[in-house]
This record gives C-alpha cells, structure tokens and sequence, in this order.
C-alpha cells in the first residue's frame, strides 16, 4: 500500500477537501517548505511502516484462526463420533417384557453427555432399570457414563454387576442396594476416577409388580399411578463414588397394572424457563398432571421433554443433559 501526497498552489479549503476526497492522503502548498517536506516523508514512512505491521500481523491471525479451525474441526468429528458410540451404550430406547413397557430419553445438551439410562432383564419376570447422572459436563463425564453402561450392559449379562450368578442356578437380578455398594466400591478403589454419579436404580418384579429401589443422591422417582394420583418415591441417600462405605437404603413398593415409575435426572428440575427460576419438582409434577392420559410410555417422554423446551425462553440452549427413564407395569 502507498500512500499518495497532493502538491498544490491552491489554499483554499474546499480545493484541499476536494483532493482529499480524490484519493489524496496529504497535501502540501507551493511554495514546499524542505522541512516541511521531510517531516511529511518522515511521517508518510511511519505510516507505511505501521501499515506493513498491521498487515503482518493479520496474516498471522489469520493463519492462527485457520489453525484453530483445523483442530475445532477434528474435534468436532471425535465428538461426532463420540456421539455414535455413546448411543450404542443403550442400543434400544424402547422395551416390551411381557404385558410391561420401559421407555427412555436421554438428550446431551452437548455432542455428548454424562446423563445415562438403561434397563436389563434376565428373564421374563424380572427386569432391572436406571438412571444416572455422572458430576461434570462434557468428556470427562462421558468417559464415565462409558464406564458405567459396560457395568450395567444389556448385552453382556455376564459381565453386569446387577446380576447374581451361582454355580448351577439361573442368572438373578442383585438387590438395588447391593449393585449401588458395588459400583460405590469400584469407583473408590480407581485411583483415576475423580468422578462421582447420582442414580436411581430399580428392579422390578413382573408377576407381582413388587419394585426394590435404591436413591443414590439423585433425584425423587414419581409414581404416576392409573387413576391419577402422583407421588414422589425415596429417601435420598448419598451419591455413588463419593464416600468410603457409604450406606445406601432400599424402599420397596408395590405397582398396579397402568402405574408408572418415572426415573429422571436433575436436567428436568433445574432447567431455567422463561420469566426466571427453574421448571423443580411442582413444575415437573404439573407437567406430569397435564400428560396423565397420554396412554404410550415412548410419547409420554417424548411429549415431556417438548413441553419442557417450550417452557424455555426461545433460542435458549439446554444447560444440563436431560434423561429419564419411564417404566410402565401392566399385568
């Protein structure tokens, strides 16, 4: 870039601001003062010096910005797919056993999350589901849930924690208590797990609709029973993976054909809607109220987890995952 000097005989303002406008990035009047002249020259070569600066340095972010795109890019296409294999921790959303249904919802507010449900069954009677919210966002939290669905795999029984097997006898589904001191153990023993989870985990008795749940840390499950009545379920307890020999309790309660147990991670409750504050537990109760006739378990969820966006103001982005798992029990 150079710059371009106006010499003129002309004084008058107007024909200065009219050679300026022309392109002109300065002007001197004849007669040319020599000194005059080199304190231009001087200040034109500290324009053109500061020019060439600028332009260097933009080539340089420019290449800077490039090389960030390059990298964002490939990490997006780990995520991406990071993403796949995440979801082939629960290869099925939606499960029949018997005249009983167990659905599940599981939406990352990112490429993946560190929310996670399953379910399991050993055999037609019986059947084992959860949900998990592992501490933290992002990688990390995902590496865990990992972790955890190979724990709790739906595939590998032999490899599930949930199931009990002795010499000569069938596989049988661990009491939720037991299954949450195991986990609680094979966390604290990994040196390199900084992570702790938050969980519900149920296992349920087909023939009878006897269901034995344990609440580690993690939100209240809701009993939605056939004629209308709901009601949160649990005691509380501590989280998994954060203490030593930490006790985990079981409650146990009974379900009628058309009840519903809804297991759901803290994304529902602390979810920030429009106007201020979080949707909570009244909010997610009254939704549930709303939905009571909604007769399919896999619309229901996904019903649910819609009316929760539009609680949101528009455009907002979901700050937490969102998870639940939905269990109806017919007989």
């Amino acid at each position: 870039m150079c710059n371009k000097a106006l010499l003129t005989s002309k004084k008058d303002k107007f024909e200065i601001t009219h050679g300026l406008d022309a392109g002109a990035d300065d002007y001197l009047t004849k007669p040319v003062d020599p000194d005059e002249l080199r304190a231009r020259i001087a200040a034109g070569e500290r324009i053109l010096e500061m020019e060439r600066q600028l332009s260097e340095k933009n080539r340089l972010i420019s290449e800077a910005l490039d090389t960030v795109q390059t990298l964002y890019d490939r990490i997006d296409q780990d995520l991406v797919q990071a993403r796949k294999i995440q979801k082939s921790l629960v290869p099925e959303l939606n499960l029949a056993v018997g005249a009983s249904h167990i659905n599940l919802l599981l939406n990352p507010c990112g490429h993946i999350g560190g929310d996670l449900s399953g379910m399991f069954a050993p055999d037609v009677r019986h059947v084992a589901f959860y949900n998990i919210d592992v501490s933290g966002h992002g990688i990390t939290s995902a590496l865990m849930t990992a972790r955890l669905g190979s724990y709790l795999s739906g595939r590998y029984l032999d490899q599930n924690v949930g199931i009990e097997r002795s010499f000569g006898n069938a596989p049988a589904l661990r009491q939720p208590r037991d299954v949450a001191d195991l986990l609680n153990a094979r966390l604290l023993a990994d040196s390199g797990a900084d992570q702790y989870f938050t969980m519900i985990y149920a296992i349920a008795d087909l023939a009878t609709g006897s269901v034995r749940m344990v609440q580690a840390g993690h939100p209240h499950a809701i009993l939605i029973r056939a004629d209308g009545e709901i009601e949160q379920i649990g005691d509380g307890g501590m989280p998994v993976g954060l203490i030593d020999g930490a006790r985990f309790d079981q409650v146990e309660f009974t379900l009628s054909p058309g009840d519903r147990l809804l297991l759901h991670s803290d994304g529902f409750t602390e979810c920030p809607v429009a106007g201020g504050g979080f949707l909570d537990d009244d909010g997610l109760i009254d939704m549930l109220q709303s939905m009571r006739h909604v007769p399919d378990g896999r619309a229901l969820l996904d019903r649910l987890y819609s009316d929760l966006r539009a609680r949101m103001e528009p455009g907002m982005p979901l700050e937490d995952d969102v998870s639940a798992t939905l269990f109806t029990f017919g007989a």
